[in-house]
């Protein structure tokens, strides 16, 4: 996938599925690995670690970064400052300006810290994916194959194989426009009429 033309997020995400990127998947394992650490320590082990917490989170205030003999503490703050959470204590993180979570017994707060992490990480990935060629408007939030999807299965369904291989090339984005001043793609549109660069409007 880094060798082709192809964004490599709308491939990973077509392909292995929406939260299957390591930009996403990484910061949701170790977070929830915390949280089933910090679930089975002892309350004098909790006390250890928020001393421990505030150590590291001090030193990278300070220094601007974590230092490289990183531990599952370390690792917890650089994942929420990965999905863009403030990681005020080991069992509090502040996720936007009015909303904070709270690691406790509660059956349902793993679920919810999972399922907020994973919208706000894929929200993160899709925002510099929109910076990719002909990504204008993945900014806007997490994009939906389904569409595509059905439109490629009815294609293969007919017989259609070239439409749905290039359909599936358009989504993924294997398609570039020539750089500027190379004219060498310059040929008859079948779509206009005209005379054009081979751009990815007159080519699909």
């Amino acid at each position: 996938m880094g060798l082709t033309a192809s964004c490599t997020t709308t491939t990973i995400a077509w392909t292995f599925g929406l939260t299957a990127d390591s930009f996403i998947r990484m910061p949701l394992e170790q977070i929830d690995m915390w949280a089933q650490v910090w679930y089975a320590t002892t309350a004098g082990e909790k006390q250890e670690t928020r001393f421990n917490w505030h150590t590291k989170l001090s030193n990278m205030l300070k220094d601007g970064c974590l230092s490289e003999a990183c531990g599952p503490a370390a690792a917890t703050i650089e994942a929420l400052l990965e999905i863009g959470w403030k990681p005020i204590r080991p069992d509090f993180w502040g996720i936007d300006e009015t909303t904070s979570v709270k690691l406790d017994a509660q059956p349902f707060t793993r679920l919810q810290i999972i399922a907020k992490a994973t919208n706000d990480l894929q929200r993160k990935v899709w925002k510099e994916a929109a910076k990719h060629q002909h990504g204008s408007g993945l900014e806007a939030g997490i994009p939906s194959f389904s569409a595509a999807r059905k439109a490629i299965k009815y294609f293969r369904k007919n017989g259609l194989h070239n439409a749905a291989k290039a359909l599936e090339y358009a989504l993924v984005g294997f398609f570039r426009d020539p750089e500027e001043g190379d004219d060498r793609t310059i040929t008859c549109c079948h779509r206009c009429g005209k005379r054009a660069k081979a751009t990815i409007f007159h080519i699909i």
